[in-house]
C-alpha cells in the first residue's frame, strides 16, 4: 500500500519526505547528467602549491711557496669546488596531495705540487707542519700561523721563508613560488 503526502497540490512523495526548493532530480551514476554534475563539482577544486630550489656552491683556491734555508722551492696550489642543488614541490587539489624532493651533492679537488731542489726528511716534515697550521688558520681564521716559528729555534726552522694567497667564493641562490588556485 502506497502512502503519500501531496504538498500544495504538488507531487506525492513517499514515507512523507520532500526534496529541497531547489534540488536536482537523482541521477544514475552513470548518466551523462551526473558525469557533468561531477565534472563541474571538481572545477570547482581549489589548487595549492608550493616550489622551492637552492643552489649553492662554495670554490676555494689557494697557493703555498716554500723556500727552504737550502735553497729549495716548493710550490703547492689547489682548487676545490663544492655543490648542492636541492628541489622540493608540495601540492594538494581536492584532496589528494603530492609532495617531492630531490637533493644532489657534487665536489671536487685538484691539488698540484712542485719541487725545485732536493727536500731531506726534516724540511718534508716543516712544510707538512705549515700545511697543518695553514689548513687550521683556514677553519678559524684567529688562528693563523705564527711568523715566529721560522726564527732561528721556531718549529720549522728548516724553512727559509713561504707565501700562502687563500680565497674562499661562497654563492647561494633559493627561488620558492607559491600558487593558490580555484578552477
Amino acid at each position: 500500500m502506497f502512502h503519500g503526502i501531496a504538498s500544495h497540490g504538488g507531487p506525492a512523495w513517499s514515507h512523507g519526505v520532500q526534496p529541497e526548493r531547489n534540488a536536482r532530480p537523482t541521477q544514475r551514476p552513470g548518466s551523462h547528467e551526473a558525469r557533468a554534475e561531477r565534472s563541474r563539482v571538481q572545477a570547482r577544486a581549489e589548487v595549492q602549491a608550493r616550489a622551492e630550489v637552492l643552489d649553492a656552491e662554495v670554490r676555494r683556491t689557494g697557493a703555498l711557496q716554500v723556500t727552504t734555508d737550502d735553497g729549495d722551492t716548493v710550490s703547492i696550489s689547489f682548487a676545490a669546488l663544492e655543490q648542492l642543488h636541492s628541489e622540493s614541490f608540495r601540492g594538494k587539489a581536492g584532496g589528494a596531495r603530492v609532495a617531492y624532493g630531490s637533493t644532489s651533492q657534487t665536489s671536487g679537488v685538484s691539488v698540484e705540487i712542485s719541487v725545485n731542489g732536493a727536500l731531506d726528511e726534516q724540511e718534508v716534515a716543516d712544510i707538512s707542519e705549515l700545511l697543518q697550521q695553514l689548513g687550521q688558520a683556514i677553519g678559524d681564521p684567529g688562528a693563523a700561523p705564527d711568523a715566529v716559528q721560522l726564527e732561528d729555534g721556531g718549529s720549522l726552522d728548516s724553512l727559509n721563508a713561504f707565501q700562502f694567497a687563500y680565497q674562499e667564493q661562497v654563492q647561494v641562490d633559493y627561488s620558492s613560488s607559491r600558487v593558490r588556485a580555484t578552477a
